[in-house]
């Protein structure tokens, strides 16, 4: 293998997002911690910093300048952070509470809490990964520069039904009780179980999915 290897960095511009293309065998770790917007055209785009973790080099940090970047001698990946299922979840419940026009900081502000340990450019890289997701999938569209605005879109049930989503002010699901830990919600759509607490729904445990599941049984 060639001592050297070009990174090619571009630019989709249809969601104004960063996309990195791997031109050659990538074994080792490189993560993109960052990236700013230079310009419409891909070359203009710019990789803020990425730090390379490998053996014998320590932390590594690299600026991108155009359109290709001739990295120095080891073996390299581009990744972006993972998305974890309480990340994706923090941004459905965000989403289902969004009314109106929101920028991709307030994602990433709701994502937040839940990285382990706390890291807003974690939250930053997760919240751009997930609204790429969402933009493919025509779940949001850009309105103006800066914003974005939920498409109006069904859900999918587990059982393939679909329903669809309530434009403007959220309602809410409110029970009154005095025994709230003998009640529980099921989301249809994840599949996510939820039971009652003196301080409101909290997600169920694994035992407490299996009583909900025994009652489902025998309805």
């Amino acid at each position: 293998m060639s001592s050297d290897m070009t990174v090619d960095v571009f630019a989709d511009t249809q969601y104004g997002q960063l996309a990195l293309e791997k031109l050659a065998p990538v074994p080792e770790n490189f993560r993109l911690f960052e990236a700013g917007w230079l310009g419409k055209r891909p070359e203009d785009w710019r990789v803020m910093h990425i730090e390379h973790h490998g053996e014998g080099h320590g932390a590594k940090r690299l600026s991108h300048q155009g359109r290709d970047r001739r990295c120095r001698r080891g073996q390299y990946r581009m990744t972006s952070s993972t998305i974890r299922p309480n990340h994706r979840r923090a941004a459905s419940a965000f989403m289902d509470a969004l009314d109106g026009p929101f920028r991709r900081q307030q994602l990433a502000q709701a994502i937040y809490p839940h990285t382990t340990p706390r890291s807003r450019d974690r939250a930053d890289q997760i919240a751009q990964s997930l609204m790429v997701e969402m933009a493919k999938l025509g779940a949001i569209q850009r309105h103006a520069h800066l914003h974005w605005v939920k498409v109006a879109t069904k859900r999918i049930l587990r059982s393939g039904r679909e329903v669809p989503e309530l434009q403007g002010p959220v309602p809410p699901l409110s029970l009154d009780t005095r025994c709230p830990q003998k009640w529980a919600a099921v989301d249809m759509e994840t599949g996510e179980v939820l039971v009652g607490t003196a301080q409101g729904w909290r997600r169920a445990t694994r035992a407490q999915q299996a009583e909900v599941a025994a009652c489902m049984g025998t309805a």
